[in-house]
């Protein structure tokens, strides 16, 4: 990939190059650069993640620091491509399958080839609910039928997920209802007792008997007698 291949204000990168490792007449081994790709899908443009916007303008910013440094000891054969060695020489695709080996071994990974990465860029996009054709376009597939040949399983378990997240909604739902209905059928019963109460406390203290008159004078009149 060259920098020409990358859109800074319209924030685009562009597939439009590959570099293939063989041998020269001598048997030399040798670079290749081609723009004539496998397919038309092949070639294709993305849009230009933020973070690795900010990597390439750090590798730019250092490759320019590079190549004053080297002054005239700096390779320029092939000047203008983005994975460069600070020396200016092109990175061959084995060193990278090398090294990326070396990484994977010595953090205890999972053995997986270079190239693996893009299966996980695509069990990752459709994880998170990306359509399998705009996965197609990433990947640069021909067509939407190797894109779906690849990665149907992983749309299968998707359902999978989906269809016990609607169940877990439904059980939910189920128990809010009948968590309702419990205290519905509790609500009555308070409001008699609550009912009677205040019918007890509202009702009227009864009046105290008072004494007749005419049997206050009769006792007055015995004990005048006595």
């Amino acid at each position: 990939m060259k920098w020409d291949s990358i859109d800074f204000k319209k924030k685009t990168i562009s597939i439009e190059r590959k570099v293939i490792s063989d041998y020269d007449e001598n048997g030399n081994a040798k670079l290749y650069v081609e723009t004539r790709l496998k397919t038309n899908s092949t070639r294709r443009t993305l849009p230009l993640i933020p973070h690795i916007e900010e990597m390439l303008l750090e590798k730019r910013k250092m490759d320019k620091h590079y190549k004053k440094l080297g002054g005239k000891d700096y390779d320029t054969e092939f000047e203008g491509f983005v994975c460069c060695d600070p020396f200016g020489r092109l990175i061959s695709p084995n060193t990278v399958t090398h090294d990326f080996h070396y990484v994977i071994k010595k953090n205890g990974l999972k053995l997986l080839r270079f190239h693996d990465l893009r299966h996980s860029c695509a069990s990752l996009l459709l994880a998170n609910d990306i359509p399998m054709k705009a996965i197609q376009e990433w990947l640069g597939h021909s067509n939407y039928s190797i894109t779906a040949n690849l990665y149907s399983h992983l749309e299968y378990n998707a359902k999978v997920i989906s269809a016990e997240t609607i169940a877990r909604v439904l059980d939910s739902k189920k128990e809010d209802s009948s968590d309702e209905s419990e205290k519905k059928s509790a609500t009555p019963k308070s409001m008699d007792t609550k009912s009677v109460s205040d019918k007890t406390t509202n009702k009227p203290a009864p009046k105290k008997r008072g004494i007749k008159k005419n049997d206050t004078h009769a006792d007055t009149s015995q004990a005048a007698a006595v």
